[in-house]
């Protein structure tokens, strides 16, 4: 439980404006979209993936600001980069 905690500050942290990456560990994406809806950001429709590796970029948006969050389902990797 207290990995998850701190996956969520540093999510929280994040999305209020310190940096433009964060590197995340494997937890469920409804979770990091949960917590990103705490702060005020809504998931857009325009997700995209790609092949047998199952690249995935979710978009988030809040007011004018944008986050992706990106990874690869295969090889477990994600990270939530600052796009405005």
């Amino acid at each position: 439980m207290r990995e998850i905690d701190e996956v969520m500050e540093g999510i929280l942290e994040f999305a209020t404006g310190k940096g433009l990456q964060i590197d995340l560990p494997m937890i469920p994406i409804a979770d990091v979209e949960r917590i990103l809806k705490r702060v005020g950001y809504d998931r857009l429709e325009e997700n995209d993936t790609n092949g047998w590796q199952v690249d995935f970029w979710y978009y988030f948006k809040k007011e004018d600001k944008s986050l992706c969050l990106s990874g690869s389902l295969f090889y477990g990797r994600y990270k939530l980069t600052r796009e405005s």
